[in-house]
């Protein structure tokens, strides 16, 4: 028996008859979430749905950027503010709190928005940051010159 060839099994890799193939009703999976199971919109219905999408990004990008405006002006005029820690009130204690999380805040929104770069946030309150450094060294500037002038004249 070990000179006789070991019998294959061809049945194993033939086609399977319609007739052997049962289509279980319960197994069919639904198109209605895919793209190619939805109808088609015509081209009116889509350049209407896509003028809409660009005047509702227009509408955002125009608050923002008054948001912004608004914050950092509010920003500046608390830093040039010259009144003394121990004469400020408590409500100026928490304005400055509240302009200084609606920058955080615009920074966050900045910084999630898909259609700006990453970091813009990040970028803009930085900006801001070193504008008013530069403030503060004219102002520490000034002063200095200032007091060497006073020294100078005794």
């Amino acid at each position: 028996m070990a000179d006789t060839p070991e019998r294959v099994n061809y049945n194993a890799f033939h086609d399977p008859d319609e007739s052997e193939l049962k289509v279980n009703e319960r197994n069919k999976l639904s198109n209605d979430k895919s793209i190619f199971g939805q109808k088609s919109q015509s081209p009116s219905e889509s350049k209407a749905i896509f003028e809409k999408k660009v005047v509702d990004y227009q509408v955002n990008e125009q608050e923002l950027a008054k948001k912004i405006a608004e914050a950092s002006k509010q920003y500046f005029l608390a830093v040039k503010d010259r009144t003394l820690k121990a004469n400020r009130s408590l409500s100026k204690d928490e304005n400055e709190k509240m302009i200084i999380k609606s920058l955080i805040d615009i920074c966050n929104t900045l910084n999630t928005d898909t259609s700006q770069p990453e970091g813009t946030g990040s970028t803009g309150l930085i900006n801001l940051i070193l504008r008013v450094c530069l403030e503060q060294r004219d102002i520490i500037n000034d002063l200095s010159y200032k007091i060497y002038q006073l020294e100078n004249k005794k």
